[in-house]
């Protein structure tokens, strides 16, 4: 199944919502959009691509109304979600989708691609759980690019699960830009927390755990509003 999703989010009248496929978007606020699967996706080979564009002067936070739960296909293949994220001049977007949990035997590859005008203000927040409760799961890897103004400001990859290099199975990352409130310094060492300042401006910080529950706490200290 291919699923695409476009938003468009500007300062002077309702956001553009175009939706084929398992996602909808639904409007919950003045500047809030939810988003709502309406069938049980990805499962193994499914692409979701969503994209969004804030115009100058808008401020968009995005969130889901629910965990987003990878399946296995029949053939092995992974599926894949592809995030395209434009934020202009004094726009403002602010995305904290539900936690992605990765079922067992399912392969799942995220990337999010971010342009940034140089006045922009994003702030972008993923967890991620590899295995429901009593199962070992599947494998993950997410790519992180952002450019600002044009030019490379970040290349950021991860891997959790099979064949990853950590071993735990929890992560939380949080990418700002510029930076708009305190890194989520509070997370113990246990938790393997790590807070990139960027050049240029912003933060990358990422902390794992065994569960995606204990990190919960820790994105609430770090999301001051926009």
């Amino acid at each position: 199944m291919i699923t695409r999703l476009r938003i468009e989010a500007y300062p002077d009248r309702l956001p553009l919502l175009v939706a084929d496929g398992a996602l909808a978007a639904r409007i919950t606020g003045p500047s809030r959009i939810h988003l709502v699967s309406t069938a049980a996706t990805p499962v193994g080979a499914d692409e979701t691509v969503i994209e969004v564009v804030v115009h100058p002067g808008t401020r968009l936070e995005l969130t889901s109304v629910a965990a987003t739960v990878v399946y296995p296909g029949r053939d092995g293949r992974p599926s894949r979600t592809t995030w395209r994220l434009s934020v202009a001049d004094g726009g403002g977007l602010d995305l904290a989708p539900q936690p992605t949990v990765v079922a067992a035997a399912a392969r799942h590859i995220g990337r999010t691609e971010v342009s940034l005008a140089a006045g922009a203000v994003v702030r972008i927040s993923e967890r991620v759980q590899i295995g429901r409760l009593g199962e070992t799961g599947g494998a993950w890897s997410g790519t992180l690019w952002a450019d600002v103004a044009g030019l490379p400001h970040l290349r950021h990859t991860v891997e959790l699960g099979a064949g990853a290099v950590v071993a735990e199975t929890a992560l939380l990352s949080v990418f700002e830009f510029p930076c708009t409130g305190s890194p989520v310094v509070s997370v113990p060492p246990a938790h393997g927390v790590a807070v990139l300042p960027l050049e240029g401006g912003g933060t990358l910080t990422t902390a794992l755990a065994g569960r995606v529950a204990d990190l919960d706490g820790y994105l609430a200290l770090a999301r001051p509003s926009l």
